[in-house]
């Protein structure tokens, strides 16, 4: 059963949306897609996106906005960069082995 199948008898009004950047695009105009479609929160992924998100977030302050893999040269209340820690996995799964 699926994440929105599960959540859906405790949060009907929940939805969820999903969209791939085209090859070369920097995500702007599918993030402008769900801001227009009156999301609340919006999350993207990747480094390449880090700039558009950063933009949109500047433009919509009642958006909330979590960039994963993306780190923000900028501090926004409604912008949230996170960033994994590959290198610490790396070394567990080189312990381990």
């Amino acid at each position: 059963m699926s994440m929105r199948a599960q959540l859906r008898p405790e949060w009907p009004e929940w939805r969820s949306g999903y969209v791939e950047a085209r090859e070369g695009s920097d995500g702007s105009e599918e993030i402008a897609h769900f801001v227009d479609t009156g999301c609340d929160a919006i999350v993207t992924v990747g480094a390449g996106m880090a700039a558009a998100t950063e933009a949109a977030a500047g433009q919509h302050p009642d958006v909330d906005f979590i960039g994963a893999d993306q780190a923000h040269d900028v501090a926004l209340p409604n912008l949230a960069g996170v960033l994994f820690g590959e290198d610490r996995a790396g070394f567990l799964a080189g312990a381990l082995a």
